[in-house]
C-alpha cells in the first residue's frame, strides 16, 4: 500500500514543482539534491538570505499545495506534511 502511495504522489509532486516559481523551484530542488545554502546562493548568484527565504517560500507553498491536493481526495482536511 506504500509503494502505491508513492507512485500515486509522484505525478503530484512534479505537477506541484510545475507550480512553483523558477527561483523557488531552483532552490527548492538544489536544496533537496544536497546543496548547502552558501552553494546554491553560488549558483544561482544571490545571497544566503534569498537562498533561506526563497526556499522558506518554495516549501510553504509546496505544503499548501500537497494539503489541497489530499483534502481534495479525502474530502476533509488533513494536516499538510513537513519539509
Amino acid at each position: 500500500r506504500e509503494e502505491s502511495c508513492e507512485i500515486d504522489l509522484m505525478p503530484r509532486l512534479k505537477n506541484m514543482l510545475e507550480k512553483l516559481s523558477k527561483p523557488l523551484k531552483q532552490v527548492l530542488v538544489l536544496y533537496s539534491e544536497g546543496y548547502s545554502y552558501q552553494e546554491i546562493a553560488r549558483l544561482t548568484n544571490t545571497n544566503i538570505g534569498t537562498v533561506r527565504s526563497r526556499l522558506h517560500y518554495a516549501r510553504r507553498r509546496a505544503k499548501n499545495l500537497l494539503a489541497r491536493w489530499r483534502r481534495r481526495q479525502t474530502g476533509a482536511a488533513i494536516a499538510a506534511p513537513t519539509f
